[in-house]
């Protein structure tokens, strides 16, 4: 902080500025003056934060050097002082607003108390106005981000007041918390506000030294710009920023298990901070394709792909692979639409959206009567609003898919009844290959549909994991070649499928409750 004293008595003037150690009190700066219009002058040149000034002086007394540092400065702590027992000076002073009144002779310690609750008082207004003006900003450009503000005049502008310098080259960046409806929603409220605060403070700290203004993260997207220093150059400042989204995903992941994608504009003038939006947006929409956890440059001369009309003759074949039931031509073709549209440079979440909409239309246009099905089930009925949880095309593509093999299930079984066929299916495939390396992606690929989707559907109509289910069928021919032969445990390991002698050995004690030489003692008396 600055402090200026001004007093015409030299000895008084001196003596509170060398006879006081002010870096004591975090003040590294004094300068003192012999008369009023002298410490005018030195206010306007070096704006101190605290003035001791005497009432009595020449030229501009005290109280008129008060007026106008308060006129121009209304925060300015001024203190005064006077030899003279008058209650006028301290109305007056009151009045004037200063911080304190003080009669001469001043003793040190009072002074210097009134000095320390001065600065205490200063700094608190500070830290308040800076919320502020803080709030202010965030609010102005969360007002630009949802298209409630498009005025972006120097005069009108909050962020471009709450900036104390605009010139140079600005960076805008979209964060986007991954999996946002269903991961945050099992945070509980107070987690949730411990993790805003974990990324306020990464914030913070990476950009504590740049200017920038970020929205309320409590949103699903959220915006940080950033002044870029002159230390920087546009790609060692992205270097940087990606090495911070590095750190602050390993601290979210660690602490609250959730990551964050971030979109990252070309530099530019802050005058174009809408086109830094719209660039960082569009630098997240490579999370449909890619997957989140990531940070995504813009593209020069991105334009958003909303609309996704499906080509005619797509149509028409799903349309015939849905009326024949044929599981495998659909799995074919949607797969083949949504990769084609990952490839379109733009393609919005809308876009991805429109798609659903319209593969599901078709779906039901062959099938009407499993739309009925869908609004008397528990199931949203199928709409845009359906998909807008969905962050990226897997799980988009995942979701068109269950509804087309929940349908073509229920047509196939005619009775609208359990998903039978697929199931049947798989574990025919278990059965007559338990000996082979069997995944859940091998059963997938064997009954054309997704792994996710085989994973829940096995698990609803068998009741137990594909993974269970496989390892029962084992052991269950483990035990009979163990009452049957006079095979090795080992042996009946690797003829069963196991590849690990201790995991077959677990699995085995866990579902019969011993161990296969004691299984084989009591199954087969007398035979080792």
């Amino acid at each position: 902080m600055k402090l200026l004293i001004a007093d015409d008595e030299v000895q008084i003037r001196t003596g509170l500025a060398e006879g006081i150690d002010w870096s004591m009190f975090d003040i590294d700066q004094v300068y003192s003056a012999a008369n009023g219009t002298e410490a005018w002058e030195l206010y306007n040149r070096h704006l101190p934060d605290i003035v001791i000034t005497d009432i009595r002086m020449p030229g501009m007394d005290g109280l008129e050097l008060s007026r106008a540092i308060k006129r121009k400065t209304p925060s300015a702590a001024v203190i005064l002082l006077s030899g003279y027992a008058d209650f006028q000076y301290a109305k007056e002073a009151i009045q004037i607003g200063v911080a304190d009144y003080e009669l001469k002779p001043v003793k040190l310690r009072s002074l210097i108390e009134m000095v320390k609750a001065a600065q205490h008082k200063l700094l608190a207004h500070r830290q308040e106005e800076r919320e502020r003006r803080t709030l202010q900003a965030a609010r102005c450009l969360e007002k630009l981000a949802l298209g409630e503000q498009s005025n972006l005049s120097m005069g009108a502008c909050e962020i471009v007041r709450y900036l104390t310098n605009t010139d140079g080259n600005f960076v805008c960046m979209a964060l986007e918390w991954d999996g946002y409806a269903v991961r945050l929603s099992a945070l509980s409220p107070e987690r949730r506000e411990q993790m805003y605060a974990e990324v306020g403070k990464q914030l913070l700290s990476r950009f504590a030294s740049e200017e920038y203004v970020a929205t309320d993260m409590r949103e699903r997207r959220f915006y940080v710009l950033c002044r870029l220093a002159q230390v920087y150059s546009a790609d060692s400042w992205e270097a940087s920023v990606r090495q911070w989204h590095w750190d602050l995903n390993g601290t979210l992941t660690d602490k609250f298990g959730i990551t964050v994608s971030l979109g990252l504009s070309a530099p530019g003038p802050v005058e174009a901070l809408l086109r830094l939006m719209g660039e960082a947006c569009g630098a997240l929409n490579g999370k449909l394709v890619h997957g989140g956890g990531v940070v995504f440059r813009a593209v020069p001369g991105f334009v958003p792909v909303r609309h996704y009309p499906l080509p005619l003759i797509v149509e028409q074949k799903l349309a015939e692979a849905v009326l024949h039931l044929d599981v495998a031509a659909v799995n074919a073709l949607i797969d083949r639409q949504f990769e084609e549209a990952g490839q379109i440079a733009g393609l919005s979440r809308e876009g991805v959206e429109e798609l659903c909409v319209e593969l599901l239309r078709i779906l039901y246009g062959v099938w009407p009567e499993e739309r009925k099905e869908e609004r008397r089930s528990d199931r949203p009925e199928w709409s845009r609003a359906t998909f807008l949880h969905y962050e990226i095309m897997q799980t988009h593509k995942e979701e068109v898919l269950r509804r087309y093999m929940m349908t073509l299930e229920r047509q196939r079984n005619g009775s609208g009844g359990k998903h039978t066929y697929l199931i049947a299916q798989a574990t025919d495939y278990i059965r007559s290959h338990y000996k082979s390396e069997l995944t859940v992606e091998t059963l997938a690929e064997v009954t054309g549909i997704t792994p996710n989707y085989f994973s829940h559907l096995f698990n609803k109509e068998v009741g137990v994991p594909f993974r269970e289910y496989l390892n029962r069928h084992r052991i269950d021919e483990a035990k009979q070649l163990l009452r049957s032969t006079n095979l090795l445990a080992y042996e009946v390991m690797d003829r069963v499928g196991f590849q690990n002698y201790k995991y077959f050995c677990q699995v085995f004690k866990k579902s019969e409750g011993c161990s296969p030489s004691d299984y084989r003692k009591h199954a087969v008396p007398g035979k080792l």
